[in-house]
């Protein structure tokens, strides 16, 4: 057989574009990837094959050591303005429930998990899924490296309450931090030395640390329009109002369990 990038069954390279390209019989390729057409001869008879392969800059959208739970509809997919763009989710966990999605999930990509994968009723995957795979190696982030106090930056020193604030430039908790109402990230670096709850929605862009848990489960949807790095050492539990209303755009860091 043959793969060629030319001619009537052509190929198509996309790992550098930034849009979806229109490919061989029709087919959409996403960005990162490559549509590769082979044709095949034999007696006669001429077989196609297509293949979508997928390489981006990130292996997984979501990548965890332990159990990760969704229990209601959710969707992981790689972009929100193009929900065709794959998505990965990879479980290290070796539980029996390593993986569960809830009634109406959709993964626009492959699920993979060295435990057992549930999913609910309804829910779609777009690749495959592989259960009681060998675990892959997860990257390790030393959260301290981003604590201002040690970094001898200057910062915002936070007290143990705040209600719908608005954060800009370095702020820090020295303890346990709870936020009444919605959290604003104004292009802020926020460093929390120990759990984070927010009764409220999550919006704007910045970048979130963690040492503890953190719990955004709050009273308004996580925003659309978010762009977060979210880094904890404990826990991290996020709860929004179903998938046409609640968003989480940007990087999650969990160290603990995900739901």
């Amino acid at each position: 057989g043959e793969v060629a990038f030319s001619g009537g069954h052509a190929s198509s390279n996309n790992l550098e574009g930034a849009s979806t390209l229109v490919g061989w019989g029709g087919y959409a390729v996403p960005p990162h990837c490559v549509q590769l057409v082979a044709v095949g001869h034999s007696r006669g008879r001429t077989s196609t094959l297509n293949v979508l392969l997928r390489v981006g800059a990130f292996p997984y959208a979501v990548a965890t050591a332990g159990p990760f739970v969704a229990t209601g509809s959710t969707q992981i997919q790689g972009s929100l303005e193009q929900p065709e763009v794959p998505a990965d989710l990879r479980s290290n966990s070796r539980a029996e429930e390593a993986v569960r999605l809830g009634a109406g999930s959709w993964v626009a990509g492959d699920v993979q998990a060295s435990g057992g994968i549930v999913l609910g009723e309804s829910s779609k995957v777009a690749g495959q899924t592989l259960a009681h795979a060998a675990p892959v190696e997860l990257p390790e982030i030393d959260l301290w490296n981003y604590d201002p106090q040690l970094n001898g930056v200057p910062f915002q020193n936070l007290p143990l309450y705040l209600c719908n604030p608005n954060l800009k430039g370095d702020c820090r908790s020295s303890s346990n931090l709870t936020v009444a109402g919605d959290l604003h990230l104004d292009g802020a670096t926020l460093f929390v030395h120990g759990d984070l709850d927010v009764y409220g929605g999550l919006s704007g862009r910045g970048l979130l640390v963690v040492t503890g848990n953190t719990r955004i489960r709050g009273c308004s949807a996580l925003d659309s329009n978010l762009q977060a790095a979210l880094l904890s050492g404990g826990d991290v539990e996020l709860k929004g109002h179903g998938t046409e209303w609640s968003a989480f755009r940007g990087l999650v860091y969990c160290e603990g369990d995900f739901q």
